[in-house]
């Protein structure tokens, strides 16, 4: 018997094949990026803006059509992934925000 069940992101690289060539080219980034995000947290740093985009890019990728919102989140995790002293949940803004990365989103 085989499974013929349904399955989301398959029906959504079907619809949007841009997404699925955007999801192709994250993969390694994102795998990289869960590494090195793993490694920051167990020497104890703050990786919370980092794993924000990243949570971002899955999101876009998996659950939208948007290929070139999914992609600026990628790139925005690279950049994020290279700072020295990335910005942490408890940074606040010149305005008071708690989301020091906002204006970087297309």
């Amino acid at each position: 018997m085989s499974d013929s069940s349904y399955n989301p992101k398959t029906a959504l690289f079907e619809a949007f094949p841009q997404m699925k060539a955007v999801s192709k080219q994250a993969n390694p980034i994102m795998e990289s990026a869960e590494g090195t995000l793993l490694q920051r947290e167990l020497d104890g740093l703050d990786t919370s803006w980092a794993r924000a985009i990243l949570y971002e890019a899955e999101w876009r990728i998996n659950c939208t059509c948007d290929d070139l919102a999914a992609s600026a989140a990628v790139e925005r995790l690279k950049e994020a992934l290279e700072l020295v002293d990335p910005p942490g949940a408890r940074v606040q803004d010149h305005e008071g925000s708690f989301a020091p990365s906002h204006h970087l989103a297309p």
